[in-house]
């Protein structure tokens, strides 16, 4: 069996909220008081809510995912590097694409 996911409305319906409230309460909009924002968050999570990355990025018209070319991926040093290059780009809000060259200029 397919699982839905959770929408805006769904959460809407469980809090007694309009789904635009809902959407800023998400955002941490300080136009929702703090009470009613985490009200909805605590919603959200019971309700196992994870935002649309992708209708975010359409919407904002920014993927906020960056590309790291490495030359040799099985380069242990390489893989590292990326490591922590993902970590630290996932607490300000980022992902990281990642993509071997194999040492050729042109793939490059």
């Amino acid at each position: 069996m397919q699982r839905t996911r959770t929408r805006l409305k769904d959460i809407a319906v469980a809090t007694g909220y309009s789904a635009n409230t809902v959407s800023l309460a998400l955002r941490g909009s300080l136009r929702i008081p703090e009470e009613t924002r985490d009200r909805i968050q605590s919603a959200a999570q019971s309700l196992n809510y994870f935002p649309n990355t992708i209708a975010q990025a359409l919407v904002s018209r920014e993927t906020r995912t960056i590309g790291l070319v490495l030359t040799d991926i099985m380069n242990p040093t390489l893989t590292l590097v990326s490591r922590f290059l993902e970590r630290e780009l996932a607490q300000r809000g980022y992902s990281l694409m990642l993509a071997a060259s194999d040492h050729d200029s042109a793939k490059e």
